[in-house]
């Protein structure tokens, strides 16, 4: 309750109240009785109710904590992780290897694209949100000048269409330009979600496509150029990164995956009253569930030089005279899991 303050009010030449002089709206002023000042204000707080992940394989929805504190978001963007535990190439956006082997993520089929962790998120990591109000997240991120600087932009958005409907999208951009000759990279992915949550039906659905590509130098020619900069950097001081010759030039990988994905579970089950301080609400116990997972998979690696170098390779098929590397590989995937779940 709310309790209102009244002053003497002077009536101007309109008959209106007037507060110092002012001349006011009527239909903004307080009720001159001072006993119907007291009201009930309410109102509708905006409220990030939920955010889970689901099982890729029966669908179990995992709850996960809402992060919404500022403390270390600085290093969602390394590549070498939360922790500096993951070795990488040096640029954004670059191929990492964890090296704790009790926290590296199971192996994919998909093998070209295990590598950049940092940047696919794999449909078990994928986020839902359940909210009274649309939930947007924004970030971007900058790093290094013109010359080896690296961005990522990153935008998540999801609403309810009721309380039980959702549906939403997610946008990932990100370009390094690399510290080396022939190391940047480009990576953009792109998501549309939905999820269902009843209390007999349940489903959850992902759109996913993503395309990488990266420009490779092999490793710089000589060593010396980093344990010995003086005797390589021709009377200089040292030997700017950007001109260090490397082994490969004009030589890209790229992946392109698009993925999709559906759970969904119907429950069988009765409703019980259970008490609460002033009625009696409905609650739905779940006694048996029957889950339908099925996930399809598409995706091409490609490896493109424009100028191999003689001797590089240890085994080598082509003819020299009009030498250049184009290669691909593809992979599809049709993955269906059918369970039942006893609750009791």
């Amino acid at each position: 309750d709310m309790q209102a303050q009244t002053r003497p009010v002077r009536q101007n030449t309109l008959n209106q109240p007037n507060y110092d002089g002012m001349q006011m709206d009527p239909s903004m002023m307080p009720p001159q009785n001072a006993d119907s000042a007291r009201v009930e204000v309410e109102g509708l707080q905006p409220k990030l109710y939920r955010m889970w992940h689901v099982d890729d394989k029966l669908g179990n929805m995992i709850s996960i904590p809402v992060d919404t504190v500022f403390h270390n978001f600085q290093n969602t963007n390394l590549v070498e992780g939360m922790t500096g535990h993951y070795n990488y190439l040096g640029n954004l956006g670059s191929a990492r290897y964890s090296r704790l082997f009790f926290e590296r993520p199971e192996v994919s089929e998909n093998i070209f694209l295990n590598p950049f962790s940092s940047f696919i998120v794999p449909t078990n990591r994928f986020k839902f949100t359940d909210s009274n109000v649309p939930y947007t997240n924004l970030s971007y991120y900058k790093a290094g000048g013109k010359l080896d600087g690296e961005e990522l932009f990153k935008a998540y958005f999801s609403v309810n269409a009721n309380k039980r409907l959702a549906v939403g999208f997610n946008i990932d951009y990100l370009y390094g330009r690399g510290f080396y000759r022939s190391q940047s990279t480009a990576h953009f992915n792109s998501s549309l979600f939905g999820s269902y949550v009843g209390d007999r039906y349940r489903a959850h659905f992902i759109y996913a496509g993503n395309n990488l590509k990266m420009a490779e130098n092999g490793g710089i020619i000589d060593d010396r150029y980093i344990t010995d900069p003086q005797a390589m950097a021709e009377g200089k001081k040292e030997y700017e990164a950007t001109n260090i010759p490397t082994q490969l030039t004009d030589t890209w990988n790229k992946n392109t995956d698009f993925s999709l994905f559906l759970t969904h579970r119907y429950n069988l089950g009765f409703y019980r009253d259970v008490a609460m301080d002033k009625d009696t609400i409905d609650e739905f116990v779940p006694v048996t569930s029957f889950i339908h997972t099925a996930k399809f998979e598409r995706a091409k690696h490609s490896f493109l030089s424009n100028a191999d170098p003689q001797n590089y390779y240890k085994e080598t098929y082509i003819d020299w005279g009009s030498a250049m590397s184009n290669d691909s590989a593809s992979y599809s995937s049709l993955k269906n899991t059918f369970g039942i779940a006893l609750l009791e």
